[in-house]
């Protein structure tokens, strides 16, 4: 049939073109139909048909593309060029996927062949709408394009402040200021000021700003973005930046997370952050949450500018309590056997300064793992003691 030459017929197009030049083919190709272009991250079809909203097959008279990855437990399939045929209230249309590499990656296009325009508008906007509520998923910004990730989404379902040890009042301290920021748009709005808040968490890695992050979205339940890279190929350096930004501004109240933002800022993209930041459009109910482990790496202009980054917290090292509170959590899962006395406990809370949160864990499980593969010949002290040791060789910056 014609449609298999259809991508074999624009292998030399220039990319700028491909889309366009695909887009008509397509309409030399069903002369009696409408064919309208389905751009953006949030035409999610098969997700959409996969919750029951539509049917969906895919049509094997097409030529297929299939790509097949593995997602650390079962193999998983992308169709990169194919056809399905949809069924959504008693329509019916064909829609057409197209995939390609570009300088940014990839690029991924939809056609929807229709007999009229108006019910694959309609299609095409319901498919859109059901995407932009988030359901299940957190989106994440890299490679150019939006990922719906349901694996970050449980991840932070999983995750809980009651879990996470910090010093004094640390903890309440910040959940509070989220939540006074949040309970207080009517009086923002009523001095005129702009509904909006960023904060930068800073301080050496391993000390619980991610967790603590992804545990506080779990508690204030309200949608979260997350950006892992603005970059956009051959773009110019504002593109990326922008549409998260405008991405963003449809979904508020809202968290956008940039992990590590000394390494997504430079200067090719500072000034338009920036900008971006400073809601030259507006950014009413948008919390911005940076964090670096660096935070000396950081221009001035973003780190000390006020109204950018109102608050910051530091992350610092746990100290002897809080090392001596997270042993006590962990050793409170052991079995009775294998539990821990107090007079332990106090010793390698003393004897571990300079671990980071992350430390500890790895003392923890590395011990527990060494422990039982030498069937407990020692006491599982004894062996923490050892490991303790092992890690404080193996790592300069936990020497004395």
């Amino acid at each position: 049939m014609p449609a298999e030459l259809l991508f074999k017929d624009h292998v030399n197009t220039p990319q700028t073109f491909l889309a366009y030049s695909l887009g008509d083919r397509l309409a030399q190709l069903f002369p009696d139909q409408r064919v309208m272009e389905a751009s953006g991250w949030e035409f999610d079809f098969e997700d959409y048909a996969a919750e029951g909203h539509c049917e969906l097959a895919l049509d094997s008279d097409w030529p297929l593309r299939i790509q097949t990855g593995w997602n650390g437990e079962t193999s998983c399939k992308n169709v990169e060029i194919g056809c399905w045929r949809a069924t959504w209230q008693g329509q019916t249309f064909q829609i057409v996927r197209g995939s390609w590499s570009t300088s940014c990656g990839g690029e991924q296009n939809h056609w929807i062949i229709s007999d009229e325009t108006k019910p694959a508008d309609a299609f095409f906007t319901a498919v859109c709408k059901w995407a932009d509520e988030l359901r299940q998923v957190v989106l994440c910004f890299s490679g150019g394009h939006w990922h719906r990730s349901r694996k970050l989404f449980q991840a932070i379902q999983e995750s809980h402040l009651d879990s996470l040890i910090f010093p004094n009042d640390f903890k309440q301290q910040i959940v509070g200021d989220f939540e006074r920021f949040l309970d207080s748009r009517e009086r923002y709005q009523s001095f005129g000021a702009p509904w909006k808040r960023g904060i930068l968490f800073t301080g050496p890695p391993g000390n619980g700003k991610t967790h603590f992050i992804r545990a506080l979205i779990n508690h204030l339940e309200i949608p979260c973005f997350y950006v892992k890279s603005f970059e956009m190929g051959d773009h110019f350096a504002s593109s990326g930046i922008q549409y998260v930004y405008k991405t963003v501004r449809r979904t508020r109240p809202c968290i956008l997370v940039l992990e590590d933002l000394d390494s997504l800022i430079d200067d090719s993209n500072r000034t338009y952050f920036l900008n971006e930041l400073d809601g030259f459009e507006s950014n009413d109910g948008i919390i911005t949450v940076a964090t670096t482990n660096h935070p000396e790496r950081l221009d001035s202009a973003i780190l000390e500018r006020p109204s950018r980054f109102d608050q910051k917290w530091n992350f610092a090292l746990p100290g002897v309590s809080e090392r001596r509170r997270y042993l006590e959590l962990w050793n409170q899962k052991l079995p009775d056997d294998a539990k821990l006395i107090d007079r332990h406990l106090d010793i390698l809370s003393e004897s571990s300064q300079k671990f980071s949160y992350a430390f500890l864990k790895e003392l923890c499980l590395g011990s527990i793992l060494k422990w039982v593969q030498e069937d407990a010949k020692h006491s599982l002290f004894d062996t923490m003691n050892l490991y303790r040791e092992l890690l404080v060789d193996q790592s300069p910056s936990l020497a004395n």
